[in-house]
């Protein structure tokens, strides 16, 4: 039996590394990140500080590449974006925050693609269309949008 146990700990052991819990600070000694890392790169919830110790962003790592919904704070706290990585790369849809405005966009490989919504107060105030990155259509109300449909 004890063979065993040793086995199993040496085979536990030597599958892939073990999770540490890091932190790092700024010299002001207020918290700069802190998060998981095992064999060297960034795994799982990690947090990102500004000097006076709000929260920057936070989302999750895989393999050290972005992954999964990552929200991003200005320095008084304010929500300024959140959305979606995937190995590394921003993609699906994003909401970017600014005062009244909150703008919805779809991402391909970090690049604008697909539809982007505009709201103020809550209220749709205008769409786009990308292909590439580059902008191709703009509607400011739903009769343009019937007639001037997206060319796919």
């Amino acid at each position: 039996m004890k063979i065993y146990i040793t086995l199993i700990c040496l085979l536990i052991s030597l599958s892939g590394g073990r999770l540490d819990y890091v932190k790092s600070f700024y010299d002001n000694g207020n918290l700069k990140a802190e998060g998981w890392i095992k064999n060297e790169l960034k795994q799982n919830y990690w947090y990102y500080y500004y000097p006076q110790g709000h929260v920057k962003s936070k989302g999750k790592f895989q393999d050290n590449k972005k992954a999964g919904y990552w929200f991003y704070y200005n320095e008084t706290g304010l929500k300024t974006k959140e959305g979606h990585y995937k190995n590394g790369m921003a993609t699906s849809w994003w909401n970017y925050y600014k005062e009244d405005t909150i703008v919805s966009v779809e991402l391909v490989d970090g690049k604008r693609e697909g539809l982007a919504l505009y709201k103020v107060n809550g209220k749709p105030v205008k769409a786009e269309y990308y292909v590439k990155g580059e902008r191709t259509h703009e509607w400011f109300s739903l009769k343009e949008f019937r007639e001037n449909p997206i060319d796919l």
